[in-house]
């Protein structure tokens, strides 16, 4: 038996606030986040700061590249490459497949 007991008002008092917390969380989802296409001239832009770092997203992957090969993970150039590939870029965050 426990150490501790509980009364039969703080019993129901702690199941009546746990009902309501459920029922609140399922009647009312939260808003705070909400995906949304980014406007035109947004995404131009984001495209051509992506282009402008082609050239260091092609010294990355190629020292990514070594870096794994060099441990031996993995040993396969294609499944290095793959692996590299789902990398994505510490500067602007686009994958660098």
């Amino acid at each position: 038996m426990m150490g501790t007991t509980m009364s039969r008002r703080q019993a129901l008092g702690t199941a009546g606030a746990a009902a309501a917390g459920l029922v609140g969380g399922v009647a009312f989802p939260a808003h705070a986040l909400r995906l949304e296409q980014a406007p035109a001239p947004l995404a131009e832009r984001y495209r051509a700061a992506c282009t402008a770092e082609a050239a260091f997203h092609a010294r990355l992957r190629r020292d990514l590249a070594a870096a794994l090969a060099a441990q031996g993970v993995p040993a396969d150039p294609a499944a290095l490459d793959r692996l590299v590939s789902g990398m994505a870029c510490p500067r602007c965050g686009c994958p660098l497949g």
